[in-house]
């Protein structure tokens, strides 16, 4: 038998401006065995409405405690019980007290979205038998420790951006992980949106030799920003620049990244503004003819004015079904992280440092670069060295044809058709006058001559700058 409660009601455009999130509280009493949420809404005109839950304990922004899921708009129907739910969900104790469904207006575009949310409360055991959806378990199986026989220092390969059903893609984790083994990826980043319900599928893994890096996508209605290497999950109902900060302090005390997700249109862009102390900037997202060249411009004038800002790429792949398998782009780009060993945490220790190179796939093209003084090594991309003059050493690999161009916040300060699948390029440059360098390799069409900007061709891949000590200081002080 079940307790039957239902919302109803209507959204106007101005419900949205004044109350973006909406809490429907229900109480739950004693020995209910497992809940049922189902919500239907106006979907004409592109009205999108979104779905979450609350128990008890929580409800409060940054907190953690009591948050039981999200599922954005991708499912209508989803059960919650003691151990299993729907993908997006949290298994575990059902409560009693007040719960609280949240509906997320992400677009309310008609005069008026007709909702309603129907709860019910079952006080007997459901039966598993005739599901047709993948379900979140809760188990007494050994949780597996991840088995890395990959050391280094040396460079890996991965995804920082992807997505299962547990939000809104069609693959569960075994599938993606086996789909990015096929790439040749050596670790992938899950992080699916406003939800942790993937890192119980993710410890009950026994992966070797690949390391997957649990992560949440934080998913405003003014933008993403991806976490990395999660225990817990971090609150997305950011609706102004203050929030965002506090969200990005919280995370800092993790001692994790704050990483901003595709700051370009159609990305969705980041409208918060970039006044705050975060990490990294996903500046390469999916292909790069899609928008690319802006996060790229927004990253560049980051750097200009003096900010240490981590480049990262991500393929932000939702895969699809097709048929007996899937259809999905893991590793388009590829994000190169040099690190100790294949752990998570020596990877994102890798990102943080700004050991990081992008290339289109997995395949490449692969750039490095390596700053030497006195014929001795002493850095590479992501570093901040003394001021002083160096000899900047450009690794290319797998890039003949391409252009290669080493760029500072001067300009440009080389620029050279590559005539050799590897190649290493040695110049002298002063960073007392130049600030950093970066380099980047674009992809020219078989008869570009230069007759168009050579902003306008595809870039192949990108590193991360080595910065001047003076040039942080100087801009930090004028800033």
């Amino acid at each position: 038998m079940a307790m039957k409660i239902v919302y109803s009601g209507s959204f106007k455009p101005s419900d949205r401006l004044s109350s973006v999130y909406r809490l429907f509280a229900f109480s739950v009493p004693e020995n209910v065995k497992y809940l049922e949420i189902r919500y239907d809404y106006d979907r004409s005109q592109g009205n999108v409405i979104d779905l979450g839950l609350f128990d008890p304990r929580g409800g409060s922004f940054l907190s953690s405690e009591g948050f039981r899921g999200w599922s954005g708009s991708a499912k209508s129907h989803v059960i919650i019980a003691e151990t299993f739910a729907t993908p997006g969900y949290i298994p575990g104790p059902i409560i009693p007290g007040v719960w609280k469904v949240i509906l997320g207006l992400y677009k309310i575009n008609s005069e008026r979205c007709d909702y309603t949310v129907e709860i019910l409360l079952h006080d007997s055991e459901i039966s598993l038998t005739n599901m047709s959806i993948p379900l979140v378990k809760i188990t007494t199986s050994e949780n597996y420790p991840h088995i890395c026989s990959k050391t280094g220092p040396a460079w890996f390969k991965g995804d920082l951006h992807s997505h299962t059903y547990h939000s809104d893609a069609q693959c569960g984790v075994d599938e993606l992980i086996a789909a990015a083994r096929r790439r040749g990826l050596d670790f992938l980043a899950i992080t699916d949106h406003n939800t942790v319900s993937h890192l119980l599928d993710i410890q009950r893994l026994k992966c070797q030799d690949f390391c997957v890096i649990p992560g949440e996508e934080i998913t405003t209605y003014l933008g993403h920003a991806n976490v990395w290497g999660i225990k817990q999950w971090f609150d997305f109902r950011c609706i102004s620049q203050q929030q965002i900060k506090q969200l990005c302090e919280e995370v800092h005390r993790k001692r994790l990244l704050f990483s901003i997700n595709h700051p370009k249109p159609g990305g969705p862009e980041w409208e918060f503004g970039y006044s705050f102390d975060f990490d990294c900037m996903e500046v390469w997202q999916s292909i790069w003819s899609r928008n690319n060249e802006h996060s790229l411009k927004v990253w560049n004038d980051l750097l200009l004015s003096g900010r240490r800002i981590i480049a990262v790429g991500g393929s932000d792949s939702h895969p699809i079904k097709l048929g007996n398998g899937i259809f999905e782009w893991l590793g388009y780009p590829t994000t190169w992280v040099y690190a100790k060993d294949l752990t998570v945490e020596s990877i994102l220790e890798g990102i943080r440092a700004g050991h990081v190179t992008i290339s289109a796939c997995p395949l490449g093209p692969f750039l490095a670069l390596e700053i030497f003084k006195n014929n001795e090594k002493i850095a590479m991309q992501g570093d901040v060295v003394k001021t002083n003059k160096y000899t900047v050493k450009v690794i290319a690999k797998k890039a003949k044809g391409l252009i290669l161009r080493l760029l500072s916040p001067q300009g440009g300060l080389l620029q050279k058709k590559l005539n050799e699948e590897s190649s290493e390029t040695v110049l002298d440059v002063d960073l007392r006058e130049h600030g950093y360098v970066r380099a980047e390799l674009r992809v020219p069409s078989t008869f570009w001559q230069g007759e168009t900007s050579i902003e306008s061709l595809p870039v192949g891949a990108l590193t991360n700058p080595v910065w001047s000590e003076d040039f942080l200081k100087k801009c930090n002080r004028c800033n």
